[in-house]
């Protein structure tokens, strides 16, 4: 499954976006702790953000911006692009990852590990919304 690492942090304006992804999370142990005496494993990959067309339908004209600003906080100092996340799910779905069940891959850059979203230091709030009407985070680096 793919989830998001929505889940893991408090966003301002996606509360019930982080809801869905904490019930993905759920179903993704749930169904492991029930499929796995049929051999049968169940993961998930959260990724943080990552450079895909989605930044056009949320942000429109201002996507080059949100680009730019959901970098700083990443403690890689840059956006994950869709190949990583891809190269994650080929490993959680390939036998590398035969011993592996009920586990989620977070592909953030190091975004959840050091610091949460929202916390004193990362800066992050909701300036306004977008021009297709979407919560507009913004990001200050430290």
């Amino acid at each position: 499954m793919v989830s998001s690492v929505g889940y893991l942090i408090g966003a301002p304006g996606y509360t019930v976006y982080a809801a869905t992804k904490g019930a993905m999370r759920s179903f993704v142990r749930s169904f492991a702790a029930e499929l796995t005496p049929r051999r049968i494993r169940v993961n998930s990959i959260s990724p943080g953000p990552v450079d895909t067309p989605i930044l056009e339908s949320i942000y429109g004209e201002e996507a080059d911006k949100a680009r730019e600003d959901f970098a700083p906080p990443v403690p890689m100092r840059r956006i994950g692009r869709s190949e990583e996340i891809a190269a994650g799910i080929v490993f959680l779905a390939s036998d590398d990852s035969s011993f592996t069940t009920g586990f989620d891959l977070v592909a953030d850059g190091g975004l959840t590990q050091f610091e949460a979203l929202g916390s004193a230091g990362s800066g992050m709030r909701v300036q306004g919304e977008t021009s297709k009407g979407s919560p507009c985070l913004d990001f200050a680096a430290k």
